[in-house]
């Protein structure tokens, strides 16, 4: 039964990567980059006309950065990798809140906060995906974090703050929060039986 889910889905795997890499990717890196205020473009109408000064909205940065970092992990183009540290460095300089915390919910095309406030965009978040947006954010560098683990050889204290973690010590004791074992634990049982924990 298994070989023939593996025949079924291969041609969709082939499709979707064909669809991702050569149409969706390619579409908003040359039509919804905004070079002149930074980020991308927050709308465009159904005519494929921008909409410059439209609102951005933080889902939809959050989405662009999970997508072109998971498509630089597959595929590995380093144009992917740019648009995700572009994207990722423009989230943290203008969705941040940094005087009370949290995160805006949308902010104006020139990166000012909209009417929104952090509170709000924090009670939404969890009510669309049942979790707070710190722990999103913990899961996902802590996701990075094994990853970088188990295919590269750098130490844990040089993942430690690549994946934006602050100290050491709060990697460690939250690593070992969600895996249940230490990073370096972590990978020496990756090395010793290909599992991941």
């Amino acid at each position: 039964m298994k070989g023939n889910d593996e025949k079924i889905l291969q041609p969709l795997k082939v499709d979707a990567a064909v669809c991702l890499t050569e149409n969706i990717l390619p579409f908003w890196l040359s039509r919804m980059q905004d070079f002149e205020r930074g980020g991308w473009y927050g709308r465009m109408t159904g005519r494929y006309e921008l909409v410059p000064d439209a609102p951005r909205g933080a889902v939809l940065y959050c989405r662009l950065l999970w997508a072109f970092s998971a498509a630089y992990r597959v595929v590995g183009r380093a144009d992917y990798l740019a648009a995700a540290t572009r994207t990722k460095d423009y989230i943290l300089r203008h969705f941040l809140d940094r005087e009370y915390g949290g995160v805006y919910w949308s902010i104006t095309a020139d990166g000012l906060p909209l009417e929104l406030t952090p509170v709000a965009f924090s009670r939404f978040f969890r009510q669309r995906t049942g979790r707070t947006l710190s722990d999103y954010i913990v899961d996902t560098r802590i996701g990075s974090a094994a990853r970088l683990l188990v295919d590269t050889e750098k130490t844990v204290a040089e993942i430690c703050y690549d994946c934006g973690f602050n100290t050491l010590s709060n990697f460690n004791r939250l690593f070992r929060r969600k895996k249940n074992c230490s990073p370096k634990e972590f990978r020496e049982y990756y090395k010793k039986y290909k599992v991941l924990v």
